[in-house]
């Protein structure tokens, strides 16, 4: 099923982006519309019901949302990056209220609640303040006065602290996750390391799954950074800060990770000289990873014109995988919904 036109006299059906993808328990989809800046709501079926919000920064406005949460009474809680702020609207998605985080950068990801605590989950780096030490999810209290926990030091799991490159990519704001369950939330770095980290938010407790890579980036001489990024060759990057400029290639960059009670799927790509190579790396809940696939050759067009086409953002508990494609049928930005066939991996592995 797809949600998107490429020409239309409504712009209900339009899109340039989407950073945000969920459903309703009754099965509608959430998605936020970064064209207008609005939420948008369609029926199971892809049919258009309403949209809220806007471009602004009054009370239910929006300027880049980045994670739409949906808690176990229909209400939505909105996180917008661009304000440092998170917006609540009720199961008629009424707005209600909004509140402002008191953080330094612009490094806010995803906001997820914690029924059973009334609190919240923030993942995001808030790098440009001196008292951040380096942890990727920060527990609030209901009304977010009050930071009651710190987890995930990202220097103990995904970047070398003694490496000055690795500390700037560290500050890089793009960190990926997925609530998985209520009580659990799967996180990684920005860059393709071959691990995911898994948190428990009833014992605050977490483990990684998959195995870490050998190399996460080459360095290479910042002062010819024009001839490597006008050369053929894929995957240079340039970061800047406090220790100097670097020019560096990644093994590879995660794209998105998405799951539910039973899966963790971790879609990424690696370099091949000219070549992006997209990939996915599946996980049982437990831990164990079933298969690696190559998506180089899947109906999917993952990558167009050296670009990212295709991001999942959502797996429901019936493993139907919702993405966004920035060039359905070669042509216009669409939402579309599949079924997978991950229960076949479980299946084979009994």
């Amino acid at each position: 099923m797809s949600i998107g036109k490429e020409d239309s006299d409504s712009t209900d059906y339009l899109f340039s982006g989407i950073r945000s993808i969920s459903t309703t328990e009754n099965g509608n989809i959430i998605l936020s519309s970064t064209s207008d800046k609005t939420i948008r709501i369609y029926s199971p079926e892809g049919n258009f019901i309403k949209k809220f919000g806007g471009r602004g920064r009054g009370p239910g406005d929006f300027l880049e949302v980045t994670s739409i949460d949906v808690d176990t009474e229909g209400n939505l809680i909105v996180l917008d990056r661009f304000q440092n702020r998170i917006s609540f609207f009720d199961s008629n998605e009424g707005f209600t209220h909004s509140i402002v985080l008191k953080l330094e950068a612009l490094g806010l990801t995803k906001v997820f609640d914690d029924p059973k605590s009334d609190e919240f989950i923030v993942v995001s780096r808030d790098f440009l303040n001196p008292d951040d030490k380096g942890n990727l999810l920060h527990r609030y209290n209901s009304n977010f006065e009050n930071k009651v926990g710190e987890y995930l030091n990202v220097f103990n799991y995904f970047f070398d602290k003694s490496s000055p490159l690795e500390v700037q990519m560290s500050q890089l704001p793009n960190y990926k996750a997925s609530q998985l369950t209520p009580n659990t939330i799967a996180a990684t770095s920005g860059f393709y390391d071959g691990t995911i980290f898994v948190f428990n938010t009833e014992t605050n407790k977490g483990q990684v799954f998959g195995e870490k890579i050998p190399e996460l980036a080459t360095e290479y001489d910042s002062n010819n950074w024009e001839k490597y990024l006008n050369s053929d060759e894929v995957g240079f990057q340039t970061a800047s800060g406090p220790s100097g400029r670097f020019l560096f290639k990644p093994s590879g960059s995660n794209i998105s990770i998405v799951g539910n009670s039973q899966f963790i799927v971790l879609f990424f790509y690696t370099f091949s000289d000219k070549k992006i190579i997209p990939s996915a790396d599946i996980y049982s809940k437990d831990g164990e990873k079933l298969a690696n696939i190559i998506l180089t050759d899947s109906p999917l067009n993952f990558i167009h014109d050296k670009r990212v086409s295709i991001v999942p953002h959502f797996l429901d508990e019936e493993n139907n995988l919702y993405v966004f494609d920035y060039n359905y049928k070669n042509s216009f930005p669409a939402a579309r919904v599949f079924k997978t066939n991950l229960d076949e991996l479980l299946e084979s592995k009994e």
